[in-house]
């Protein structure tokens, strides 16, 4: 059913502290909006962003510390080099 949220797909991933000039690029593009949490997640899956192709943005179940929760898919970036090509997305913590 379209508009359903989709079953829980585990992908193999490196999820790290997004930076600060991470944070300030996500503020930056939401309206300064403060941005509690934000991860960097590089992984060879295709996964889909929030706003593009007028689809919701995949989301990552994260248990970790420092801020365990669950993340929205905002950003994503290429990073197709000769060794191992993979993508590094840009995910935000959801609040309630």
């Amino acid at each position: 059913m379209e508009g359903a949220p989709a079953a829980p797909h585990p992908i193999s991933a490196s999820v790290q502290p997004a930076s600060a000039g991470d944070y300030q690029q996500l503020e930056a593009e939401n309206s300064g909006r403060r941005i509690r949490a934000a991860v960097r997640i590089y992984t060879n899956a295709s996964l889909n962003v929030a706003g593009q192709d007028w689809r919701n943005g995949d989301r990552l179940v994260w248990d970790k510390a420092p801020m365990p929760g669950e993340y929205m898919l905002v950003g994503v970036s290429p990073w197709q080099s000769a060794v191992i090509p993979h993508y590094r997305y840009l995910a935000v913590l959801l609040t309630e």
